[in-house]
């Protein structure tokens, strides 16, 4: 019989072994994955981006500004104002999806690419039509309100130069009215002359401002029509998902596998210990639970149920066709015990000294005293066939225990009148008598309750009985678990 292995190594071997026992979990976290990626992809409402490129000129009404006016524009404060609530406001009628200005800025990023006199004005909306539409008025109302800002400044100094000039008229006007009384005074000769000049340069600096082309720039990439939407596509988005609840289904698994302490399925109990059971025994109808001390510290007694036909019937049968194929019995002595559980090695024990009775097998069975309900083999086999042996017989007059070398050494003295002795032993978690027996009789056979036992229990007292060289003969899985 292989080793048990529970607390394997963390290697590639482990972890293929983990995933494929807990591929149900693993499916089902994928599966959720993919159907949650699924029902965002088609709820999630699409938005589509469009983006127009404006490339931004300096601009201004006066011709003698001094220095460079391609280095009075700034690039950061241009973006802010085509984001502004005065050019969405422009846009707004254009657009004309119901929205306010201050609602429209937020479908809209304005970014400015380092070192250039670039704008590109990005605008979202529900569908590729209106994203388009929206990006185009932005860039079109952004160049619209420069326009206007710099003929209102056009204006304005248009304005300035005609009001000086007025004024210079009236002056000259003044001042030829003295010359007609006094035509030679150099004074107001030299006057009329300044003022004219004056007139002369106006005229030529207000011809000069009519004369400048505003051009505050121009669209050199103009938005177009989305051809996706925005993010991931669907198909990407459901894979990522199930991914994801892949890798959580993984650890899932894992975390699982390694606080799980009970072996519920037969393929977990077959990986951990590295052989499979010798018999598993259906579960039967008002079974208890496993049998521990109660409260005097006397082991709490159910009821026996003995299997003359039926599942639970053949499951003996099989477990002792396994254990004694032949005559003569290499197993001659054999003790059945537990983990845990008192109750469960008596119950087997008599169950299969039924079914080898019905075999026309010779059985001693010494049953433990705690136990009161002795096995009635009347009406299931040969009532002679099997010899009901109590432990109280074979405990020592002294202590009133048993010892486990008189119980061997009277066991032997009756091996040549039975064929097959059954012992049903006590927990092996709570005495050593089952470990000193276990190293003096033929085999032992462990039954064990995956409902209730922990599996660690059992690779512990498949250790310890090792640790004696007991030679085990295998374990029944008694009661077989629902989806074993």
């Amino acid at each position: 019989m292989a080793s048990p292995d529970i607390e394997t190594g963390f290697s590639a071997a482990y972890y293929l072994s983990v995933f494929k026992r807990r591929r149900v979990i693993i499916a089902a976290c994928a599966a959720a994955g993919l159907a949650l990626g699924a029902g965002y992809a088609f709820s999630a409402s699409a938005s589509y981006t469009a983006t127009s490129s404006v490339q931004i000129k300096p601009i201004t009404a006066d011709p003698f500004v001094s220095g460079d006016i391609t280095k009075q524009i700034n690039a950061a404060t241009e973006a802010s104002l085509m984001d502004s609530t005065v050019v969405a406001e422009l846009a707004a009628p254009v657009i004309d999806n119901g929205e306010t200005a201050d609602q429209l800025i937020r479908h809209l990023t304005v970014e400015n690419p380092p070192d250039t006199q670039i704008l590109n004005a990005s605008f979202v909306a529900a569908t590729p039509e209106a994203a388009q539409g929206g990006a185009r008025a932005f860039a079109d109302a952004y160049l619209e309100y420069k326009r206007a800002q710099a003929e209102r400044s056009r204006d304005a100094r248009l304005a300035s130069l005609a009001v000086t000039a007025a004024a210079l008229g009236e002056s000259i006007d003044d001042v030829t009215n003295r010359l007609d009384a006094n035509p030679n005074s150099p004074t107001l000769l030299n006057e009329l002359s300044d003022l004219r000049s004056q007139l002369r340069q106006n005229e030529a600096d207000a011809a000069e401002i009519q004369s400048i082309a505003i051009d505050p720039g121009e669209v050199i990439k103009p938005a177009r029509l989305p051809s996706a939407p925005d993010g991931v596509s669907t198909p990407v988005t459901m894979v990522a998902m199930a991914m994801l609840g892949l890798f959580g289904g993984l650890a899932v698994a894992l975390v699982r596998h390694r606080t799980d302490r009970f072996a519920r399925r037969r393929d977990d109990f077959v990986e951990d210990f590295g052989f499979a059971p010798l018999a598993e025994v259906p579960a039967r109808p008002g079974r208890a639970a496993a049998t521990r001390p109660g409260r005097s510290g006397a082991p709490e007694v159910r009821p026996l149920q003995l299997a003359s036909r039926g599942p639970v019937a053949d499951a003996y049968r099989q477990l002792r066709l396994r254990l004694w194929p032949r005559r003569p019995a290499k197993i001659g002595r054999l003790l059945i015990a537990s983990s845990v559980d008192a109750a469960a090695p008596a119950a087997l024990a008599a169950n299969l000294a039924v079914s080898l009775a019905q075999a026309d097998w010779s059985v001693l069975l010494i049953w433990p005293d705690h136990r009161r309900d002795v096995p009635a083999i009347d009406g299931l086999a040969d009532r002679d066939a099997v010899a009901v042996m109590p432990w109280s017989r074979i405990a020592t007059a002294e202590t009133g225990a048993v010892d486990p070398t008189r119980l061997v050494a009277v066991v032997e003295s009756l091996a040549e009148r039975y064929d097959i002795v059954l012992i049903p032993g006590p927990p092996l978690s709570e005495s050593v008598d089952a470990l000193e027996l276990g190293s003096e009789v033929d085999a032992v056979l462990l039954t064990f309750d995956p409902t209730s036992e922990r599996r660690k229990r059992l690779s512990d007292s498949i250790e310890a009985l090792r640790g004696v060289g007991a030679d085990i003969a295998g374990v029944v899985i008694d009661p077989v678990p629902p989806r074993w």
